[in-house]
């Protein structure tokens, strides 16, 4: 009976760190939100701080819009890498420079990142 009993309980304790596994990679979740923004600001103290580049470029003003328009445009997402990196060097006005959203994004970010923890600490106060 006892083997039993402990067979089930190591079960169940993989079916927990399985849920907890695909809610921390889902977006879905308050962990998945956590995890993203908390693996975005380590990328972006990569960049900042070990002097590496950034490995994207952006499509829109590369590719569609001299396809549509006949010469590059930028979006509205241009600068935004540079802008965060002078962020996390305490330069504001730079940043500003580079793209007018980059405080707004740091807003929303920001208030997404507490407001799922806020949600997370509920879940779990309930349980």
């Amino acid at each position: 009976m006892k083997y039993k009993k402990k067979q089930f309980s190591t079960k169940n304790k993989l079916q927990k760190t399985k849920k907890i596994l695909l809610e921390t990679v889902s977006l879905g979740s308050p962990r998945g939100i956590i995890f993203m923004i908390l693996f975005g600001i380590i990328f972006m103290i990569s960049i900042t701080y070990f002097n590496v580049s950034s490995p994207f470029e952006c499509i829109f003003k590369h590719y569609i819009s001299p396809f549509l328009f006949g010469k590059e445009i930028e979006c509205l997402g241009c600068g935004m890498t540079t802008a965060l990196v002078h962020i996390f060097k305490f330069e504001f006005t730079e940043a500003f420079e580079q793209n007018k959203l980059v405080f707004l994004v740091i807003a929303t970010v920001v208030y997404l990142f507490v407001s799922n923890i806020i949600k997370m600490y509920r879940k779990n106060k309930v349980n």
